[in-house]
């Protein structure tokens, strides 16, 4: 499924907030941010999230979009406040790169030790050995008990 372009997300997001109908704009809100970095959509969504009373959620995605409004400023004190490096790190791994966020936000984010995002690791590849241990253990068991069937027969006819 491809996400439709930030700019049509964005219009229905300001369509549902000037209807009145919150519900639907913080559905929005909650869904796009983490499918796509887009500095205007994230301000929105956060504008979004500040018209709800969730002034930590705002924080966040008004800190990463890069706004400097002082009407956010609160919000994003709250984050920053409430997040430590490790945490921040966190909301930042889906993005492809720190390149993507505006000059300020890479520059709040340098003060707090944060110069590049970390590398993403690569977990074992245990459920699918796991599996095949067991697909090769249920493969010997059934040899195994058509050896077995097979000698008994034999015996039995033999006898």
């Amino acid at each position: 499924m491809s996400l439709p372009n930030p700019a049509t997300l964005i219009q229905r997001l300001d369509h549902e907030r000037s209807r009145g109908r919150l519900w639907r704009a913080r559905e929005l809100a909650q869904q796009y941010p983490r499918a796509l970095y887009d500095p205007e959509l994230w301000l929105r969504c956060g504008e979004t999230f500040l018209e709800i009373h969730d002034p930590e959620r705002a924080g966040r995605l008004l800190f990463l979009a890069g706004s400097r409004d002082p009407a956010h400023g609160a919000a994003i004190a709250l984050y920053l406040a409430r997040h430590d490096a490790h945490a921040i790190r966190r909301h930042l791994g889906r993005l492809p790169s720190l390149d993507v966020l505006p000059a300020e936000t890479r520059l709040a984010l340098a003060e707090r030790g944060i110069v590049e995002l970390p590398k993403p690791t690569t977990a074992p590849d245990t459920p699918h050995r796991l599996g095949d241990l067991l697909a090769v253990s249920l493969a010997l068991a059934l040899l195994t008990l058509t050896a077995i069937g097979a000698l008994t027969v034999y015996r039995w006819l033999t006898g």
